[in-house]
């Protein structure tokens, strides 16, 4: 056995730090949406309201045109 194979304590000490890194990484991400959920609802409402004046919009114009 070479001596740069990692030992059965060196990997379990490994995964533990890559769970708790991608543990870290998903209470961030929560955390985060706390934060700015409110406005992220407030754009979605909006970008819903031009969508559907849009869709309004064009097919009034359509039938304008006709």
């Amino acid at each position: 056995m070479s001596s740069s194979e990692k030992t059965v304590l060196q990997r379990f000490v490994s995964a533990c730090a890559t769970v708790a890194f991608a543990a870290f990484l998903l209470w961030l991400a929560v955390w985060l949406l706390q934060q700015i959920w409110g406005w992220l609802l407030l754009i979605l409402l909006i970008g819903a309201v031009v969508a559907v004046v849009v869709i309004v919009l064009r097919a009034r114009r359509d039938r304008w045109f006709r």
